[in-house]
């Protein structure tokens, strides 16, 4: 954390004496040079094997040497026996887990003429991604398939979930389960499993203002995507209120405004079915979202809501994906990117000219407690005038009958 006071690693370094050295994680953090607390080296080389950590001490006076982030490329030279351990453990995550779903780590499913944007190359950036474009239109091409339900669906995925994107060549399932390697499902197994829920159109618009209000000003983690929905915002408006109006599209292929009462069925994985209500605290509740079943019924557990395979096991996110790619139309025998990928969607889209209508477009409970605030302050203002203004007119009444 930039803030020394928040920052776990050097808390702990600060309070608990003898530590030499805490090698950090799980924060992404690239520290081109360690911090030195309470005598305690504290370093961390980023994420996703980007670089190669060296801290060199002296074991004695445990002063610094040498530090240095090695980069890992193509042309990084190969070591055998770490080479030897890999496949070692692809052999293991090959007979242990992935036999059972009929693929192997570097099966190839497909190929692309294009490489598909890795979330982490402007992570801070509010826009779109076109590895989140595949991964939600793979959600509601897989729930379409188990469901036999082909009706318009949603499909929703956020940021801080995505861990890769697709380079050009050839694609593999190892490949595709690096894109979303997190969490395991009610099973037991690794990897997520879809879920199907409904939500309200008001719901989808508060899912939109979460995007905008959470996932841009306070946290990248929680910045989403989606298939077939798009949102208008304006930077005019207030926090947790700036979402002018959320659209969905038909299976015609043309957006329309959500009906904010109407049902429309989402497909996520399981983790940001549980993470939404949790997120949604972060605003004081006032971005609540609810899901309900195809009947209109409050959900009160995702775990009735998963996907299952016709041979009864969990769909999990990585096999929405890899069914997805392989079922893409074929040039000479091989499964192909379709080349809407090279693009991004634009689905958040900025009104970036002030509407005195629009400004005041499907205001949220949030904003109407803003504008509540303002009426009540300007009113309190005018009458604190009125009373200045009447009391000074009193003296000089008073002044004027003295003399």
């Amino acid at each position: 954390n930039k803030d020394p006071s928040k920052s776990e690693d050097e808390i702990l370094a600060q309070k608990v004496d003898g530590i030499d050295v805490i090698i950090s994680g799980h924060t992404h953090t690239v520290l081109t040079e360690p911090i030195h607390k309470n005598k305690t080296w504290i370093v961390s080389a980023g994420c996703f094997g980007k670089y190669l950590g060296l801290l060199d001490i002296n074991a004695k006076t445990k002063e610094k040497i040498d530090y240095q982030l090695i980069p890992i490329t193509a042309e990084s030279p190969v070591d055998q026996t770490i080479s030897a351990k890999i496949q070692e453990y692809k052999t293991d995550v090959n007979e242990n887990y992935l036999k059972q779903y009929g693929y192997t780590m570097d099966q190839s499913i497909g190929y692309t003429n294009f490489p598909l944007t890795d979330v982490y190359e402007d992570y801070s950036a509010f826009t779109g991604n076109s590895m989140a474009d595949l991964i939600t239109d793979a959600y509601v091409y897989a729930s379409k398939l188990t469901t036999k339900d082909t009706s318009f669906t949603i499909g929703l995925t956020a940021k801080g979930i995505i861990r890769s994107g697709l380079v050009k060549g050839d694609i593999t399932v190892g490949e595709v389960y690096d894109a979303v390697n997190l969490g395991k499902g009610n099973d037991g197994l690794l990897g997520y499993p879809l879920i199907r829920v409904y939500m309200k159109g008001s719901d989808l618009i508060k899912v939109a203002e979460l995007d905008r209000s959470v996932g841009k000003d306070m946290m990248v983690d929680g910045q989403l995507f989606f298939s077939g929905m798009q949102y208008h915002y304006s930077d005019y408006r207030f926090i947790l209120n700036h979402v002018v109006d959320a659209e969905v599209r038909t299976n015609a292929g043309f957006y329309i405004p959500v009906e904010k009462d109407k049902l429309y069925p989402v497909v996520t994985n399981l983790y940001i079915a549980n993470m939404l209500p949790s997120v949604g605290k972060k605003t004081f509740n006032q971005l609540d979202i609810h899901t309900y079943d195809a009947s209109g019924h409050e959900i009160k557990d995702f775990s009735d809501m998963i996907l299952y395979n016709a041979d009864g096991t969990e769909l999990k996110e990585w096999q929405a994906i890899t069914r997805y790619i392989s079922d893409m139309d074929k040039v000479n025998g091989v499964s192909e990117m379709k080349a809407q990928y090279q693009t991004t969607r634009d689905q958040k889209i900025n009104d970036k000219h002030f509407s005195f209508i629009r400004f005041f477009q499907n205001t949220s409970a949030f904003g109407y407690r803003i504008y509540l605030a303002i009426i009540i302050a300007i009113v309190a203002l005018l009458g604190i005038i009125r009373l200045i203004t009447y009391l000074i007119r009193r003296q000089r009444e008073k002044k004027m009958n003295i003399n």
